[in-house]
């Protein structure tokens, strides 16, 4: 799940992404077991504002470990929409 996340911000524009700024959103969805999990992502200036973006996704199940240390994935994006892993 959030793998599949991940690329649809990576499809995203690098416009469409700075509103993720100070703004993080989440989804909550179930897998095929029905298994709950809650996924939330936001965005950061990599060093200065304008420039990269900091991408980071993060996914948990609701259980207490996970809420402490959840799994989290991250990507930089830059002015020209190029994708830097």
């Amino acid at each position: 799940m959030l793998d599949a996340r991940l690329a649809e911000l990576k499809a995203k524009p690098y416009a469409e992404l700075k509103a993720l700024l100070n703004n993080p959103d989440c989804f909550e969805g179930t897998d095929a077991s029905g298994q709950i999990y809650q996924i939330e992502w936001e965005a950061f200036w990599e060093s200065a504002p304008e420039g990269n973006l900091k991408i980071i996704a993060s996914i948990d199940d609701g259980k207490l470990l996970s809420n402490i240390v959840p799994v989290t994935l991250a990507y930089v994006v830059t002015p020209e929409g190029k994708i830097l892993e």
